[in-house]
């Protein structure tokens, strides 16, 4: 116990490496100590040490194959390593002992669909999202997969409630708006770039996507104006400076 309060004492302290030598030694006097090994695995995680926190943890969850929690920081260390096949292994193993909470749904649909398995992800994010319906980052990502699927109707659905309920995130607009002009509803995807900016004057891609769109109807001062204030905001983008002598013309 004396070695477990030190090296918790030296890592609130600032003394990481040291807490972790520590930890490892108290693990070496009791290697089938489960929580043990998992507070050593946290003190990895914590440094981003994510090789040894792995190791730390697949021997911690062979202690105890039936607990969520290291399962869960498994597919966090694989995740944060960029290991994103290995993490959704973990977060498969995860979501095996706890299939209908949401933190179990989305981190595993978040890490298929960031490893581009858009089909894959798009059941367990459309499970979270209906676990939480009001949480606009659930929403936002499932949107981001029925977008790459091509499923822009779904994900006009996902995002025009929080539109409609006056949201304050720029991101949620942006993704709605391009959902709309993909279906070649430009008009309404003008109107929802606009009504984002009036939530976040000063975020970039929206004036690009709202010029793009204004670009297609032919409103080529709209366009320019928006444009320019993009630039104003941001002005090393070589693609907005080609949109902007195009609507000049």
């Amino acid at each position: 116990q004396t070695l477990i309060t030190r090296a918790l004492a030296l890592n609130k302290a600032g003394n990481r490496i040291d807490a972790q030598l520590t930890m490892q030694r108290a693990v070496r006097l009791e290697t089938d100590n489960a929580p043990l090994v998992y507070l050593l695995s946290k003190l990895f995680f914590e440094t981003k040490s994510y090789g040894p926190c792995t190791e730390a943890l697949k021997h911690a969850i062979k202690l105890d194959e039936q607990n969520l929690t290291y399962r869960r920081l498994l597919g966090d260390a694989y995740r944060n390593a960029a290991a994103l096949d290995k993490a959704a292994e973990a977060y498969v193993d995860a979501h095996t002992l706890s299939p209908n909470t949401k933190i179990e749904n989305f981190n595993l649909g978040h890490v298929l669909y960031t490893a581009d398995r858009f089909s894959e992800a798009i059941n367990f994010l459309d499970k979270a999202h209906r676990l939480a319906p009001h949480d606009p980052s659930l929403a936002l990502v499932l949107a981001a997969a029925q977008i790459k699927l091509e499923h822009y109707e779904s994900a006009s659905q996902v995002l025009k409630k929080f539109c409609d309920d006056k949201t304050n995130r720029a991101d949620i607009y942006r993704l709605y708006g391009m959902a709309q002009a993909a279906l070649r509803k430009n008009a309404d995807a003008i109107q929802i770039f606009k009504e984002g900016l009036q939530h976040d004057p000063n975020d970039v891609q929206l004036y690009n996507n709202l010029a793009s769109v204004e670009q297609l109807e032919h409103l080529y001062g709209s366009a320019l104006t928006h444009l320019n204030q993009s630039l104003t905001l941001s002005p090393e983008q070589p693609l907005v400076l080609k949109n902007l002598a195009y609507a000049c013309i």
